[in-house]
């Protein structure tokens, strides 16, 4: 059989992904607060992913990307969170997103 999802309407999909979007963020800064920082990464690249796909603005990418990129550095995970902060910093050059483009330095001069 069939998934519904297949049968549903652009709008519905648009509405679960973003609350897929908001409750996938909300479990990522929960297990930060509770400094579960590899599930927090987890769940911030997950998020980063339907937001990716979602076309979302660049200020809830930078604080998705800034948050996952935290979590990797509490980990003790540095070379993930630069590669997460420079993957922040590509999709900004791929848009034409200066604000994208311009937190990459500011994140980056802090993990060094």
């Amino acid at each position: 059989m069939f998934s519904t999802e297949l049968r549903l309407e652009k709008p519905t999909l648009r509405a679960r992904a973003q609350r897929a979007l908001r409750w996938t963020r909300a479990a990522a800064d929960r297990a930060l607060a509770l400094y579960a920082t590899e599930q927090a990464a987890a769940h911030y690249s997950t998020a980063i992913g339907i937001a990716v796909r979602e076309g979302a603005d660049s200020e809830i990418l930078e604080d998705l990307y800034t948050r996952c990129g935290r979590a990797f550095e509490l980990h003790g995970e540095y070379g993930r969170a630069i590669e997460t902060y420079e993957s922040l910093e590509a999709l900004g050059a791929e848009h034409g997103d200066d604000r994208l483009r311009a937190a990459l330095l500011h994140l980056a001069h802090e993990v060094v």
